[in-house]
């Protein structure tokens, strides 16, 4: 009977080489050998098993050297996809992502319904027209990320409340997993923009604090890992208080008196007046750096990424006032649909392990 240490071994190594090409692109047998001081025998060997499973492939001869001219691998990203969507008041937006999580199509549709025994079939109608529209095998879909507003409960994985929306409570992953049959995560919208920016930047531990009209929240990231909290609810500053009053939680979990309420209402002000936020987000940031001590705060959101460097100096002078150490505040780096990039993150991060092989510390790239 064969020793379950030299699969191990493999196991290992597969993983370490699938991260090296992810991060370098291209590598030829060669430079894989160097890069995991491998015997050559067992290099052949790696890649002719990540070959024969689909999981790599050729990516043409380098050229400009002296000798034979090598040949080139790289991660064959079709092998399997993740199908994400983000779920709004105003629309579903939803798309396919690769193994390298690059979007090879995109579906939306109007604002989901309120309904909701119809809202996981407006959902899934749009996830459907996404997965058509790539192209692919639907057998090649392993996994769908569903970013929603308001706390998924960690117990259900599904929604456990939106401010002014308790319809949605329990009603999207389970009917989601029978409408789409593949496992469905539903995560935090706030929380997807951290794992986007967890991928633009080199901090492991920062606070990102979305900033828009409909009020503001928070994104922990720790160490590298997106911190969800006990129930879920970490991040959700929008409840604390927004002036001397403590605020009051009404039935359908909105609340007034709160911080949400205070930037909502500044917000939507003609002109808008960046000024008058700076204080108020400056003292829920300061709540966040006694508890986490960030290396840095990110500003995202409508407001918070149009506000720029201005509005980042502002609030980081703010903050210098009442919180004796300096943290810069910066603003987003991620572009485009970060929430979407957030989902596609927070799938592969599922979804490699089973391809790939549990990531160790052996094998960051």
């Amino acid at each position: 009977m064969q020793s379950v240490a030299p699969q191990i071994a493999r196991r290992i190594n597969d993983r370490a080489a699938l991260d090296l090409l992810a991060a370098r692109e291209e590598m030829t047998r060669s430079e894989m050998r160097t890069a995991l001081g491998m015997s050559q025998p067992s290099i052949l060997e790696l890649f002719d098993r990540l070959l024969e499973d689909g999981l790599i492939e050729e990516a043409g001869q380098v050229e400009g050297r002296r000798g034979p001219r090598a040949q080139a691998y790289r991660i064959n990203p079709r092998r399997a996809h993740v199908v994400v969507a983000r779920v709004a008041r105003q629309e579903i937006v939803a798309s396919v992502s690769n193994l390298l999580g690059e979007f090879v199509s995109t579906s939306s549709a109007p604002a989901p319904t309120t309904d909701s025994d119809a809202l996981h079939s407006d959902v899934a109608e749009c996830v459907e027209a996404a997965i058509s529209r790539a192209g692919v095998e639907r057998d090649q879909v392993r996994l769908a990320v569903v970013a929603t507003p308001g706390v998924v409960d960690p117990e259900t994985g599904d929604v456990g409340y939106v401010a002014h929306r308790p319809e949605w409570r329990g009603a999207l992953r389970a009917n989601l997993e029978q409408d789409l049959g593949i496992p469905v995560h539903l995560e935090n919208q706030v929380k997807l923009l951290g794992l986007a920016e967890l991928d633009a930047r080199r901090a492991e531990t920062f606070a990102l604090v979305s900033i828009g009209p409909a009020g503001l929240a928070a994104a922990l990231v720790l160490d590298g890992t997106l911190w969800r909290g006990a129930h879920g609810a970490a991040g959700e500053i929008a409840y604390m208080p927004g002036g001397s009053e403590l605020p009051v939680l009404g039935p359908d979990n909105s609340a007034t008196g709160n911080l949400g309420e205070l930037i909502s209402r500044l917000a939507v002000e003609q002109p808008l007046r960046l000024e008058s936020m700076t204080r108020p987000i400056a003292r829920a940031i300061a709540a966040i750096c006694t508890v986490i001590d960030p290396g840095e705060i990110i500003l995202a959101g409508p407001i918070g990424r149009g506000g720029g460097d201005p509005l980042s100096k502002a609030i980081e002078d703010a903050l210098t006032a009442v919180w004796p150490v300096r943290v810069p505040v910066t603003p987003t780096r991620v572009s485009g649909d970060a929430v979407l990039k957030g989902a596609a993150r927070a799938g592969l991060d599922r979804l490699l392990p089973e391809l790939w092989g549990p990531q160790t510390g052996l094998t960051k790239a």
